[in-house]
């Protein structure tokens, strides 16, 4: 969907999971604190990533 939506843009993976989570299956498992925290890291970075360069 997002490819299609913007072809020209650069897609970069950014999640990892625990082989023990199984997310997205029925029985999924997911820890909240887990979930924020990864938010706050790539949050972080593109913050980073888009900041200006300063000399």
């Amino acid at each position: 969907m997002f490819p299609q939506a913007f072809p020209g843009a650069g897609i970069v993976p950014t999640d990892v999971e625990e082989p023990r989570g199984l997310a997205h299956p029925p029985n999924e498992s997911v820890d909240p604190g887990e979930v924020e925290h990864k938010a706050t890291v790539q949050a972080s970075f593109l913050r980073h990533y888009a900041a200006p360069t300063r000399s």
